[in-house]
């Protein structure tokens, strides 16, 4: 279900509207401005079954710069208050590191009911260059920050994402007294409110380090060339469908550890550029944000075709505090005040 809105009272009024039967797991917005061209779509209303949703290529501009702190639990269940309160606390220790490093200026801070929000104003264009940038900015905080208990979100960086609309309630799986439903917040909204700019998101972007593509080993050949992972994952039941340019959906092989979906599209195969090359492997969902196809070929078994425990293609910092300290010490060695 999706809707286009150019009025508030039309939206409010729609919300209200809707039956008891049809309460959505959350409401979300768009966070950038779209095409003013899409609310012909749907003009000031919701439609139930929806064949098309907003892309990246309708976005306008960027105007939001979100992070999400969500808690490490299974999938499809709401946070207890523990799990909730050490999300909220990193998020803390994040915007605190973001403006001693970067020199970022105050977000507003939130909740979407279940993980810690700062949303940061910025103004820039939607384009090719931004988003390679914004990429670089998520990868360093969420190498930074991302532990065993807290995963901060790099899927959300996408131009088109969407976002919890706070006061409304976030439906979990099934409201217990341990995992309740509870409605998304607002805690604090700096006024006025400084813009994150270029040069700030440049500072935190060159703390990345340059990425490497996998190359595979003899071991990592079938006999007569490159395994087929298509033939992989469909044997295995988790064959999606074909995608253009090579592409294929699949399911996550580490789909449980997800907190949520975000459609057929995210989980994909990349069909080897050239003759005997190497597939690609790529899953949206923050948890996977580091594997690659060298983890794919951890659980294939080329020999008898089972699946075995994927090992992580690398670690992140289980102690986010002390990668902070590291991190601030290399950075003031050798400047002058």
């Amino acid at each position: 279900m999706r809707g286009y809105f150019d009025v508030v009272e039309a939206a409010h009024a729609a919300l209200r509207e809707l039956p008891k039967t049809l309460e959505p797991e959350g409401v979300f917005v768009a966070l950038n401005p779209l095409s003013p061209s899409l609310l012909a779509r749907a003009v000031n209303r919701f439609e139930l079954f929806a064949k098309t949703r907003a892309g990246n290529t309708d976005v306008l501009r960027r105007v939001w710069l979100p992070i999400d702190a969500d808690p490490v639990r299974p999938a499809g269940i709401s946070a207890t208050a523990e799990e909730l309160s050490v999300a909220l606390t990193r998020t803390d220790a994040l915007v605190d590191w973001l403006a001693s490093e970067g020199g970022w200026p105050l977000p507003m801070r939130g909740s979407g009911g279940n993980s810690g929000h700062a949303l940061y104003a910025i103004d820039l264009p939607n384009d090719a260059e931004t988003d390679a940038l914004l990429k670089r900015v998520y990868a360093v905080v969420a190498a930074t920050f991302t532990d065993k208990a807290v995963v901060v979100d790099t899927s959300v960086q996408n131009a088109a994402r969407i976002w919890t609309l706070y006061g409304t309630r976030k439906r979990k799986g099934d409201h217990t007294l341990d995992r309740p439903h509870r409605r998304s917040w607002i805690a604090a909204y700096p006024s006025p409110m400084d813009m994150v700019t270029r040069d700030h998101l440049e500072v935190i972007a060159r703390l990345a380090g340059p990425t490497r593509s996998p190359r595979p080993s003899g071991a990592d050949r079938a006999s007569g060339g490159v395994l087929d992972m298509v033939a992989e994952f469909t044997a295995r039941g988790w064959y999606g469908q074909a995608l253009t340019a090579g592409r294929h959906a699949v399911t996550c092989p580490w789909a449980d550890e997800h907190s949520g979906t975000s459609g057929p599209s995210e989980t994909v195969l990349f069909e080897p550029r050239d003759l005997g090359g190497v597939w690609g492997f790529k899953c949206q969902h923050a948890h996977c944000d580091h594997r690659t196809i060298r983890d794919v070929w951890s659980w294939c078994d080329r020999r008898g075709g089972r699946p075995v425990s994927p090992t992580p293609a690398q670690a992140v910092p289980t102690d986010p505090v002390n990668s902070i300290s590291r991190s601030r010490s290399r950075r003031h060695t050798g400047r002058c005040s």
